[in-house]
């Protein structure tokens, strides 16, 4: 879901547990308060894409952080994050180079 808002240049700005809304297989994102629109030139520019989601993305890592007991193993820990952010990042409107580059910079640093 968040992945999706991102896609429209919005940073939500404070995604966490109480912000976001599971029912079912569908996910929601509530409290836009802090959410910042980005202007569209970010998508040409790694740096400036990461700029503009990285308090998004270092709260997503936080709440990763805070359910580490239900990993069996760090490795598990890796695959999920891994995936999270290659979930969200695959829908950014920019291109799979940046993409790469972007999951990457997550991963070692988040």
């Amino acid at each position: 879901m968040i992945g999706r808002v991102h896609q429209l240049g919005i940073a939500h700005g404070h995604p966490h547990g109480y912000n976001i809304i599971v029912s079912g297989s569908k996910v929601g994102l509530i409290d836009f308060r802090l959410a910042t629109a980005a202007d569209p030139s970010i998508w040409r520019d790694m740096k400036r894409i990461r700029l503009f989601f990285i308090h998004d993305h270092f709260k997503l890592m936080r709440i990763i952080r805070g359910v580490k007991p239900i990993f069996r193993t760090r490795i598990e820990q890796k695959a999920v994050t891994r995936q999270l952010f290659s979930s969200m990042i695959r829908q950014y409107p920019c291109s799979e180079k940046i993409k790469k580059e972007l999951i990457d910079y997550c991963l070692e640093n988040y």
